[in-house]
């Protein structure tokens, strides 16, 4: 490689270093730090054309303490050597020492010369940079970790070099360019992360200042300019605006709610939401002990998860510290845990302890696993199923046994719940839950359940299954298409059904089915131009050893009917004030099923099924009695005839009834009221004069507090002339009044006047 070409590429490099490392965000590969941000809610930010620069600021009302950063490792390594320069203005004339032009700051800054303010040169002394290993040394102990760290960063051994490594320049220049802008990556992220957490040591790396020449009530600009030649990365500088004032925290820089979520048998997720805090530091006490430092070689910081994020803590966990900050911590179950977390940000200022509620883990690690012997068959009736178990579960509470037909289940309980020092189990009626599979579950006391693996019996099986019912079947229309049903046969070890016919009864039936049916329902396609009227079904149950059941009843149907049945006549029609009876007579076809009573309003859009009565029932008359709810609007009323093959006679025999609504009736009712206060009860007594002949009964209704509705408290009896509010004890003024209604809903009398009754003032009302 040429001189002129090797300076080249290490000019290519420093423009990698310095302005290229921007372009990668530090937070998408490590734990989240939070450096200072220009957006803080203690300062308001000056438009910047700065580019890599951050500054932000925070008051005390004694002190204000700024803090900067930049996220270009390169530029941040370049500024430990040259320096930083920090100015300050503020609206207190006195404090004015010299100018420095700027420009875009506000109006009431400015001097009269144009675009320019009074600045002092607060780091006038010689700029501000990191402190030498000798001062480090000086100033901070051996066992402050953030200081050692920073100091590792800042004075650490250069691993990577391209000015020192002459000749693995020469031979692969791009892999060490690319090792030099990792290392300085990292040694940047170490500084900063000792400076998040220690403010001396922030001071110490020269990116914390704290001012303590200031004035409550004064506003304070400060302007922060890198002392980098701009040969080697333009810089520019940057301004802040602060009202000195006392710190108040904001909601969110606090600490936030605790939440606590279990993993698994021994882990649980300690998490709360992110916010404007940096790191934080967990305690957990047990029970009534002392609080435990968990975190103890350094704080909880918040996670971008990546990739490898997810691969480690899986996706639901990931997806939690996309917004939250996440804790896993290892617990036992018979413990209560409390935990406690307090948080600082980038000033190194600590919130407040934040305790979250008592938290105890769920008992999920199931008993051990039950290992079952060889089942072993007595006579062909019964099995003997015996088990061990490698250890004893001090919170077992015992076993039982499940049976099924195939080793993939469905699987059902076949035994109680066995004792936990139980070891065998008899199944006495192996025979009738035949060849199949035996399992042993066991059960602890937080319900998990280990079950072992399943075994087969050795029963033979001679039993057929239970004789199928429930036959029952139906020709659906003119085309000859039939449907049967049946019940489900309960037996264990049920494979199918067959399904058989024939045109009589006394024929010899063949199978139809031709095969094996699944289900409880079979469609068959008959010719229904034949001489006969009817045909005949029965079903077979089959089991898995092709054991045949006794068949099922057998099941006579009619092949289909498409001659409507004779319509129905109305006979005679009675109708007094709250009822009316119908009478019909009865179609003169012999093969109705049941006759239907239909009944509509005029106005209505659909007939009303009311009654259906079975043919057998009927004698030549269909005598019907309704009472239906008054109204304006007529009823009407009509018979339908339907014979076996569900052909329908059509609605005949129609009439017409009108029942009109009552109206209100006239009653004397004399009410009163009276206050009981001792007893904070309202007695009401009346008379009342009605002359009717029907029967009736009382409401009582009342009204709190001069309230615009009345609601109903109570009813009476005719004869009752008294009754006695008791749910009146707060106290207040009562309206009450009375109405009468008669017996079946003939009526309702005009109400009472309104009477009232007065117990104090209720608690709490105006």
């Amino acid at each position: 490689m040429t001189i002129l070409l090797r300076t080249a590429m290490k000019k290519i490099l420093l423009a990698i270093t310095l302005l290229t490392a921007a372009a990668i965000s530090l937070r998408a590969q490590q734990p989240a730090v939070t450096a200072p941000d220009s957006a803080s809610a203690d300062t308001v930010v000056w438009p910047s054309q700065a580019v890599p620069i951050r500054l932000t600021a925070r008051s005390y009302g004694d002190s204000i303490v700024i803090r900067w950063a930049v996220d270009n490792a390169g530029v941040w390594m370049a500024a430990n050597q040259y320096g930083w320069d920090l100015y300050r203005s503020s609206d207190d004339p006195a404090d004015n020492s010299f100018f420095l032009e700027t420009v875009g700051i506000p109006d009431s800054l400015r001097s009269p010369q144009a675009d320019t303010v009074w600045m002092r040169h607060i780091t006038a002394g010689g700029p501000l940079r990191p402190l030498t290993l000798d001062e480090m040394m000086a100033r901070f102990t051996a066992d402050n970790l953030y200081a050692g760290a920073a100091a590792q960063a800042l004075y650490g051994t250069v691993r990577y070099d391209i000015n020192r490594d002459e000749a693995l320049s020469t031979t692969d220049f791009m892999g060490l360019a690319f090792h030099q802008y990792q290392e300085q990556t990292q040694r940047q992220f170490l500084a900063y992360l000792a400076a998040e957490c220690d403010p001396q040591v922030a001071s110490a790396l020269a990116m914390r200042y704290v001012d303590r020449d200031v004035k409550r009530g004064r506003l304070y600009e400060y302007n922060i300019e890198s002392l980098v030649p701009q040969s080697l990365a333009d810089v520019t500088g940057t301004g802040i605006l602060v009202e000195c004032k006392p710190f108040v925290r904001q909601p969110d820089e606090d600490m936030p709610e605790l939440r606590i979520t279990q993993l698994d048998a021994s882990r649980a997720a300690l998490r709360w939401q992110r916010n404007r805090l940096s790191g934080y530091f967990v305690e957990r006490k047990c029970g009534k002990g002392p609080w435990v430092r968990m975190n103890t070689k350094a704080p909880v910081w918040p996670m971008n998860p990546d990739k490898g994020t997810r691969a480690v803590y899986g996706d639901s966990i990931a997806s939690w510290m996309e917004s939250e900050v996440v804790f896993i911590d290892s617990l036992y179950i018979d413990s209560v845990y409390t935990y406690r977390v307090q948080a600082f940000d980038a000033f190194g200022d600590r919130t407040e302890w934040r305790s979250s509620e008592p938290f105890q883990m769920i008992d999920l690690v199931p008993p051990a696993t039950p290992m079952v012997e060889p089942v072993v068959t007595e006579r062909n009736s019964r099995c003997l199923v015996t088990w061990k178990v490698p250890y004893k579960d001090d919170d077992l509470v015992g076993y039982y046994i499940a049976f099924s037909a195939t080793s993939g289940g469905p699987w059902k309980t076949i035994s109680p719940m066995l004792k936990p020092e139980s070891r065998y189990f008899i199944d006495s009626i192996a025979d009738i839950h035949g060849r199949g599979f035996y399992r042993v579950f066991a059960v602890d006391t937080a319900g998990n359940v280990a079950y072992s693996s399943a075994v087969l019996n050795m029963i033979e099986d001679v039993t057929p299954p239970a004789t199928p019912r429930g036959l029952r079947g139906i020709v659906s229309d003119s085309s000859g298409v039939l449907c049967l049903q049946w019940n489900a046969n309960t037996d264990l070890d049920l494979l199918a059904y067959k399904v058989y016919y024939a045109n009589q009864r006394d024929h010899e039936f063949i199978e139809r089915s031709l095969g094996y049916i699944g289900d409880t329902f079979f469609v068959d396609s008959i010719n229904i131009s034949t001489l006969t009227s009817e045909v005949f079904y029965y079903v077979v149950a089959v089991d898995r050893n092709h054991n045949y059941s006794v068949p099922s009843d057998t099941l006579r149907l009619r092949l289909p009917d498409f001659i409507a049945p004779g319509i129905c006549l109305l006979d005679k029609m009675v109708q007094d004030a709250d009822s009316v009876t119908l009478r019909w007579l009865a179609s003169a076809s012999d093969d109705v099923e049941r006759y239907c009573i239909y009944r509509k309003l005029r106005t209505a859009p659909q007939w009303m099924l009311v009654r259906m009565i079975p043919a057998a029932d009927v004698d030549g008359t269909i005598v019907f009695v309704d009472r239906p709810e008054a109204n304006n609007v007529p009823y009407t009323y009509a018979l339908e005839a339907i014979d076996s093959a569900r052909n329908s006679s059509g609605y005949g025999g129609q009439a017409v009834v009108l029942f009109a609504p009552s109206n209100r009736f006239d009653a004397d009712i004399d009410l009163t009221a009276k206050a009981d206060k001792k007893k904070g009860t309202v007695v009401l007594s009346w008379e009342i004069a009605y002359g009717g002949r029907k029967d009736y009964y009382g409401v009582v209704y009342r009204s709190a507090d001069g309230g615009l509705t009345f609601d109903d408290v109570a009813t009476f009896s005719r004869g009752e002339t008294s009754w006695t509010d008791t749910k009146v004890g707060g106290g207040g003024t009562f309206l009450y009044y009375v109405e009468l209604r008669l017996l079946g809903g003939g009526g309702v009398s005009n109400p009472s006047r309104t009477v009232s009754a007065k117990l104090g003032n209720p608690s709490g009302r105006r």
